[in-house]
């Protein structure tokens, strides 16, 4: 059997070989699940990678959400996890115009510690939209 030589990198050298290291930081999956789960908990109904198409330019583009928090099987609040503890989601960025078309309240959760304050943002949404609803 022959084997491809690899080119040595910077990364590659620092990982021993059959050893899986502790992370060092949390993942934005890590985040993204116990949001997850605390919004479940709080009693709504919540969805994980979520696909929708939009227009961006002009031409259609199939985003992947995060998290989508529906009412009567509408989607109503989207929320995107982020691994740094940003606190916006920039509109002139692509994912931030891309989201911004669905023209729904977008939460950005970016660390563990903001997970309560997240809920909380879901649980503001959904009041002042049975608010306007009345």
């Amino acid at each position: 059997m022959k084997f491809r030589r690899i080119r040595r990198s910077k990364i590659l050298v620092s990982f021993k070989a059959n050893e899986i290291e502790y992370p060092k930081s949390v993942s934005e999956f890590e985040i993204q699940a116990e949001l997850y789960q605390a919004i479940k908990i709080a009693g709504f109904d919540v969805r994980g990678e979520v696909r929708a198409a939009c227009l961006d330019f002009g031409r259609p583009h199939l985003v992947r959400i995060d998290l989508v928090v529906y009412r009567d099987c509408k989607a109503v609040v989207l929320i995107e996890c982020k691994r740094s503890a940003t606190e916006t989601l920039n509109v002139n960025v692509r994912q931030g115009r891309r989201y911004s078309m669905f023209g729904l309240p977008v939460i950005v959760c970016g660390s563990l510690e903001r997970i309560p304050f997240a809920v909380q943002e879901v649980e503001e949404c959904l009041t002042s939209l049975a608010l306007l609803a009345q």
